[in-house]
């Protein structure tokens, strides 16, 4: 007898898995497993008809002998890995809406930690689902292409983070009476009228911020009178720079930003 109108109801669970199971038919780059988890053996068998007999292309069905650790039986389909694979899971999807009453679909591939929404992982471009033997790689590879691709983004977004900074710290420096400043790789390269000179940049923000994270305080204001301070002093004008600790830092008396810096 053939099934109607939501004769599967309450008897097919909403999860999908996708490719977690190895195929019979074929290899896992050839073959899809998309597989359903039912209540019973008797529903296992109806649904295996219905998908059997049912209008999408598919290369074999079957239902597992026995339930697993959480008493489920499941229902695997296999399918070809094609280009219209996806398209043909949703196609499966819908015909079994026609059984169950409408389903709030979620799936898990082999690539996945956890489900998601059918409509988000078939909207996202094949990115858990491979759709060509090409495509298809093991969950490692996956894992260390989505690492390095998390690495990129956090080294984009340093760059980005520190050209902003580097763009910040020379608006800085237009206060003072230098003829030209440059930053390259975290070095500050100063002329003056007379001199040049390079620094090592440690910090730049506001002056009681940075001061804190580096752990220095006015108290420890060094001798500024040196020929080398003195020449740092006569390359900026109205800036200063003077020695606190182990670092040389430059303010302007009027500004409530110090760039703190080391000299190479």
């Amino acid at each position: 007898m053939s099934l109607r109108s939501g004769d599967l109801v309450d008897t097919v669970l909403k999860r999908v898995s996708v490719d977690e199971f190895t195929p019979k038919t074929g290899t896992p780059e050839e073959v899809s497993v998309v597989g359903f988890y039912v209540t019973e053996n008797s529903v296992g068998q109806d649904l295996y008809r219905f998908i059997n007999n049912g209008v999408v292309e598919i290369r074999d069905v079957e239902v597992s002998p026995n339930p697993d650790l959480d008493n489920y039986y499941m229902v695997f389909v296999e399918m070809d890995r094609t280009p219209e694979l996806i398209d043909n899971i949703n196609k499966l999807l819908c015909d079994i809406n026609n059984v169950t009453e409408r389903m709030q679909w979620q799936v898990k591939s082999y690539l996945m930690d956890d489900y998601q929404d059918w409509c988000l992982v078939k909207d996202q471009n094949q990115a858990y689902i491979p759709t060509t033997p090409e495509a298809y790689v093991t969950k490692e590879v996956f894992d260390e292409g989505l690492a390095q691709l998390e690495e990129d983004r956090l080294q984009e977004e340093l760059e980005m983070q520190s050209q902003d900074n580097s763009n910040h710290i020379l608006k800085f420096l237009e206060n003072s009476s230098l003829l030209e400043a440059g930053i390259d790789q975290g070095v500050l390269h100063l002329r003056g009228s007379a001199d040049v000179a390079s620094l090592n940049i440690i910090d730049f923000g506001q002056a009681q911020s940075v001061m804190e994270n580096l752990g220095i305080s006015e108290s420890a204001l060094g001798d500024s009178s040196s020929w080398e301070h003195r020449r740092f002093n006569a390359m900026l004008g109205e800036m200063k720079a003077v020695p606190i600790s182990e670092y040389m830092v430059i303010f302007h008396p009027q500004l409530s930003e110090i760039l703190v810096t080391q000299i190479c």
